[in-house]
């Protein structure tokens, strides 16, 4: 509690709290986005008349932004603050799931949230900032367990206090059972028209880009990988070659593997568009003509050479969903009212090899994931696997 307390003008006084010996510093000042805070300093001196002239220096300081760094937000209270603290924890630790945590921070929390103090993400926000970011209950957990270890480390940092800490709502999702997959006619139209989409584009870059994105779909679309994690991540060295079975493969090596050993794997058959997709790859942008057999027979290149990354920018992951949208505008396809994503081809991949027939253990195991996740998801589409057994085969013609 304050015992003495002298108004300077308006925004500005000194104080002194008990059993404090020197005066501090009272300033309503605004932080760059104009939303207003106080700014409290000791003063460091305990004679009344030099603590006046150092306020008025403070005020007058900001009022002519001769110090501004000087009035931003207490660094620790900030967001921002916090959150890359916790990114250091996530980026150190190997397990898989603090990947998801720490883009979660880098790509929403911090570029959204980052200015705001700790005390203002109360429960009404973070339901909006959830509800804006996650379409599935897997998305709405994670980033409910990336703000429970934000506020636990700003309670152990002393920012905020435990009773002060919101509770994390409950989000509905309604599309969380969801698995949308394209249909034969938006396949068509972004397969067979996507050459227009290539020639839209201003900048070399964004040709090569887009290029590779073409065959980075159909690769996609193909083999039922992963985007992100486990597509982006493959090399020229996870490419094989099977000289008996005169089958190409690839290993992948990142992402939901389910398994935590390093050397661990899983290895997918390519088929023939596939290994198409590929070889237009070395063709069109690495300029090696005999592409999958050079890569896998002579193994002359450097074996840490990304193949969904363009030759020149090996360092820069490219920003395939960014892409995905804008080929959604380009055709007038609502991305949303839809539910499209890259997803979207993982998701056609296994409808369609269930459909065909194919083994349900066979499909888990080769787009790693389990036969009861596949039953979830899909369960819906066995009346449609079997639908002969039900009403047997139409003709071509329909008599009334």
């Amino acid at each position: 509690m304050e015992y003495e307390y002298h108004r300077l003008n308006e925004g500005l006084a000194i104080y002194k709290q008990k059993r404090s010996k020197n005066y501090y510093i009272r300033l309503r000042v605004k932080d760059d986005d104009g939303r207003p805070f106080e700014f409290k300093k000791s003063l460091k001196t305990d004679n009344k008349d030099e603590a006046v002239k150092i306020a008025w220096g403070h005020y007058y300081a900001h009022k002519n932004k001769l110090t501004p760094e000087a009035f931003t937000l207490p660094q620790k209270s900030s967001i921002k603050f916090i959150a890359d603290e916790l990114l250091k924890v996530f980026n150190s630790d190997t397990k898989k799931i603090n990947k998801d945590y720490a883009r979660v921070l880098e790509n929403e929390v911090i570029p959204e949230l980052g200015k705001f103090k700790v005390k203002e993400l109360e429960r009404g926000k973070l339901k909006v900032f959830i509800s804006q970011h996650a379409n599935s209950t897997t998305q709405v957990q994670i980033r409910k367990t990336v703000f429970k270890h934000l506020f636990d480390l700003a309670v152990d940092l002393k920012v905020i206090k435990e009773y002060e800490v919101p509770s994390i709502p409950t989000i509905k999702v309604d599309s969380s059972d969801e698995r949308p997959m394209f249909t034969a006619e938006h396949l068509v139209l972004l397969k067979y028209n996507y050459n227009s989409f290539i020639g839209s584009s201003k900048k070399e870059v964004s040709r090569r880009y887009r290029i590779l994105f073409k065959h980075y779909m159909t690769f996609l679309h193909e083999t039922g990988v992963r985007p992100g994690e486990e597509a982006l991540n493959i090399t020229f060295d996870d490419l094989k070659y099977d000289y008996q079975k005169a089958l190409y493969s690839i290993r992948i090596t990142k992402g939901k593997i389910h398994s935590k050993k390093k050397s661990s794997y899983r290895e997918i058959p390519l088929s023939k568009i596939a290994v198409d997709a590929i070889n237009s790859i070395f063709n069109e942008l690495w300029d090696i003509p005999y592409g999958l057999y050079f890569i896998c027979d002579e193994k002359l290149l450097q074996p840490r050479v990304f193949l969904f990354r363009l030759p020149g920018k090996q360092d820069k992951r490219p920003q395939f969903e960014k892409q995905f949208s804008q080929l959604c505008n380009f055709y007038k396809l609502d991305q949303k009212e839809l539910g499209y994503s890259l997803y979207s081809y993982r998701h056609t991949y296994i409808t369609n090899k269930l459909v065909e027939g194919t083994d349900v253990y066979l499909v888990a195991s080769n787009v790693g994931t389990s036969i009861e996740m596949i039953e979830r998801y899909y369960s819906k589409l066995k009346s449609v696997m079997r639908s002969e057994e039900l009403v047997g085969k139409f003709s071509n013609e329909l008599n009334f």
